[in-house]
């Protein structure tokens, strides 16, 4: 919880900088202003992509991480299937 803070944080102070850096750069007549405006478009975009396939690949690890608890209470199909068929042998 504290670390989604913190880097929420960095993403604000990083795009802020990056609106005031091309506001300095297009006063002054810079020759970095285009890059900037370049960079003013970019970077939300590259945040969003993070966040977005971050969240993507914790859903995945969850959901790999209950099927393994599943296959390690009830064991996986062939062991299932065998273990029942050793009960019949049994019978």
């Amino acid at each position: 919880m504290i670390m989604k803070r913190v880097l929420a944080w960095i993403a604000i102070v990083v795009m802020c900088a990056v609106v005031v850096i091309t506001c300095i750069t297009g006063v002054t007549g810079s020759k970095y202003f285009f890059g900037m405006l370049f960079m003013c478009m970019i970077v939300p975009v590259l945040l969003w992509a993070m966040m977005f396939f971050a969240g993507l690949f914790k859903r995945r690890g969850e959901e790999l991480a209950e099927e393994q608890k599943k296959d390690t209470i009830h064991g996986t199909e062939d062991e299932i299937k065998e273990n029942a068929a050793s009960d019949e042998k049994k019978d």
